[in-house]
């Protein structure tokens, strides 16, 4: 907040003369001193909104529309459309300077805001996938998730799947069908572009599974090629000296993949290799 009102405050004293409202004349003193002091995201979209209206229709290229939500990422993006917007002899500050320091701030205002929402996000889904996660892991046990899946083998793509009734913290689960025939329960989080989000949502999963999945159970590096690259990727499976004894076990992975330029976590409960 003290940045973008640092830089509110640089554009408002480099507003040149014939380019602001007669009222700036009069207010102008005030408002810097308000703008200095400003507590609250609401107070300084307010001040932004001021110095808005105060400088003249004259002093840009192409009237910005500015946004009307009180926010901190409002203030931000219209200060940003002013300066985008403004002619050079309009200010005596340096304008594309000014912008460049204003997108970079507004990128980190957004990326807080959207790492604030997903954590919102995160308590119900861990919460949710605590209290579900035994009912599915037994299910996966007899191979096939009948209990989980619903309707008729569907196709989207390379992907096949059956749907569920199943959803963890707003996110609806699938059965889907693996490259070799095995079924898994998958749910896939959306961190969208925030890549620290998705990495503090794994870490906040390991230690549910490491308590969720039995003693003989231990967690390893997942080299699945979907992971490759990825930020995290593990699997618990059940430890043996016999494949053919881990083969009889249900697989639990959580990893990261990227797509279109979106961070997804995956958790997956895959059903045992070997049939009973």
């Amino acid at each position: 907040m003290g940045e973008v009102a640092a830089l509110a405050k640089e554009l408002g004293e480099g507003i040149n003369k014939g380019f602001y409202e007669k009222s700036w004349k009069k207010t102008k003193d005030s408002w810097l001193e308000l703008i200095s002091e400003a507590k609250s995201e609401e107070e300084l979209y307010d001040l932004v909104d001021k110095l808005a209206g105060s400088i003249s229709a004259k002093a840009y290229k192409e009237q910005p529309a500015l946004l009307s939500q009180a926010s901190l990422s409002s203030a931000c993006n219209n200060l940003l459309k002013i300066c985008e917007n403004a002619k050079k002899e309009a200010f005596n500050v340096e304008l594309q300077e000014l912008t460049d320091k204003l997108r970079a701030v507004l990128k980190r205002v957004e990326d807080a805001a959207l790492l604030d929402s997903l954590r919102k996000k995160m308590k119900p889904f861990l919460n949710e996938l605590k209290q579900n996660f035994s009912t599915i892991f037994d299910d996966s046990k007899k191979g096939g998730f009948d209990a989980t899946k619903k309707g008729e083998l569907k196709s989207e793509g390379k992907i096949r799947y059956f749907e569920t009734d199943v959803t963890i913290g707003g996110v609806r689960a699938v059965v889907a069908i693996g490259p070799e025939e095995n079924q898994r329960f998958q749910l896939s989080f959306n961190c969208f572009s925030a890549q620290d989000a998705a990495l503090e949502l794994c870490k906040s999963i390991e230690p549910l599974l490491n308590a969720a999945v039995p003693e003989t159970y231990k967690k390893s590096k997942d080299f699945s090629p979907e992971f490759a690259g990825s930020i995290y990727a593990y699997v618990w499976e059940h430890v043996s000296e016999k494949f053919v004894e881990i083969a009889k076990k249900p697989t639990i992975s959580v990893g990261v993949i990227q797509e279109n330029g979106n961070f997804l976590v995956n958790v997956k409960i895959m059903e045992p290799v070997f049939k009973r």
